[in-house]
């Protein structure tokens, strides 16, 4: 889940999800490839409701949305940046995961690692957000 309340791009600073956001709006602005891959449900569920309107928002800004196909759940927390560098943990991008919950994420630093989780993502079978 990516809950993007408002269009908050560029604003509160204690805001973790809108800081990610700003983020990603910046690396597309500066010119790197940003895509997003989000989980939706074949009913109008909380999740498919969050994820639609932050799909929506980004999407203004250019940067490249995906949805999993429905067929099956798109679960994993994941991040690759850079080729190189690759989150993986336990929580959603929501205010409460980043600020209130017990959570984990693990950092890893390696191309061959990184290279792997693209190749994963890209056999998930997904559609262009239009």
């Amino acid at each position: 889940m990516f809950k993007l309340d408002e269009e908050l791009i560029g604003t509160p600073k204690n805001e973790p999800v809108a800081l990610i956001a700003t983020a990603l709006v910046k690396a597309k602005e500066n010119g790197v490839d940003v895509k997003l891959l989000l989980d939706i449900e074949k009913k109008k569920d909380r999740l498919s409701k969050y994820n639609t309107k932050t799909a929506d928002i980004l999407n203004k800004h250019n940067i490249e949305i995906y949805f999993d196909s429905r067929k099956k759940r798109f679960h994993p927390k994941m991040c690759v940046i850079d080729n190189n560098i690759v989150y993986i943990g336990s929580h959603n991008f929501t205010y409460s995961a980043m600020r209130r919950n017990n959570e984990v994420s693990v950092k890893i630093v390696s191309k061959d690692i990184a290279t792997d989780s693209i190749k994963y993502l890209n056999q998930i079978d997904k559609e262009l957000y239009k």
